[in-house]
């Protein structure tokens, strides 16, 4: 629904829209009185296609009258589709990429970094950091230097705070996961892969594009990172220093970012060296710097 209002607060028009943007017969009033129509893009008259800055979209159909720009990222969609086909939870603000909005999303990321530079970790209104003020300097911060990489990988990462995520199995079949409730470990013993707060239970996942058996595979071709809303401040920015700058950066270099358990004289032994040092550096170092100070 768009509504617009003079200065005495009386209504000039209005239009109801569907959620790809089309605008619905006999729900209208005076639609013609306003310029901009679907997320505040103006819709051409001639055409009906309303123009995003770097494509026109077509809402009747729902689909781009050009291809992606970003066609690498989105290898397994349609170059020709609106927010991957998922309007009601994505949005397109200029026609060159897709991001989810999180304000909370955006301050846990903040968490895990120094104080001094999360200054160079600009976010714009629609979500986006600004690449070329994190690549403006260097520090000696190996979360800023992870987080970096995953700015510049030209594939999307996704962050995102939430209850519960869908995900695909080997056979390609969608299925909705609810991460459950978090509980506090008062024991002296707390993993230094976990929220150092204590909090255990399902707390965060990390989401690859592929068909793996017995694996959480990204339900698009996006790399999503999804942390457990139940987690306190400090709680989730210790798990997305694990799933982040742990296995979303050595995926990102093209190194082996899965845990290798094996049962060794009865005790449970992570053999992923590699990510084993990751998580426990950057989860220290949220620790140290970071998390809600």
């Amino acid at each position: 629904m768009r509504a617009v209002v003079n200065g005495s607060n009386e209504l000039v028009s209005a239009q109801d829209y569907d959620q790809w943007g089309y605008l619905l017969q006999s729900r209208t009033y005076a639609s013609d009185e306003s310029k901009f129509k679907f997320t505040e893009k103006e819709r051409d008259k001639e055409s009906n296609y309303d123009y995003f800055g770097a494509r026109y979209y077509d809402a009747r159909v729902g689909r781009w009258g050009q291809t992606e720009p970003l066609l690498d990222k989105y290898p397994g969609f349609s170059p020709y589709m609106y927010s991957l086909a998922n309007p009601l939870t994505f949005f397109d603000p200029n026609g060159n990429d897709v991001i989810a909005i999180s304000n909370d999303a955006q301050q846990m990321i903040l968490n895990t970094l120094p104080q001094d530079i999360r200054g160079n970790v600009e976010f714009n209104d629609q979500g986006y950091i600004d690449k070329s003020a994190i690549n403006s300097i260097e520090n000696s911060s190996g979360n800023f230097e992870a987080l970096k990489q995953l700015v510049n990988d030209n594939r999307l990462f996704e962050v995102s705070i939430a209850s519960e995520f869908s995900y695909k199995n080997e056979t390609g079949e969608d299925i909705d996961f609810k991460f459950g409730s978090i509980e506090y470990n008062n024991s002296i013993d707390i993993s230094p892969f976990g929220a150092q707060t204590g909090e255990t239970g399902f707390t965060g996942q990390t989401l690859f594009p592929g068909s793996l058996p017995e694996t959480f595979n990204s339900p698009n071709n996006s790399i999503l990172i999804i942390i457990n809303e139940a987690l306190s401040t400090r709680g989730r920015a210790n798990i997305l220093s694990h799933e982040a700058y742990g296995h979303a950066f050595l995926y990102s270099l093209g190194k082996d970012n899965s845990h290798k358990i094996k049962t060794i004289n009865g005790n449970f032994i992570e053999t992923n060296e590699e990510l084993s040092n990751q998580i426990i550096r950057s989860i220290n170092e949220t620790e140290k710097y970071g998390g809600n100070k």
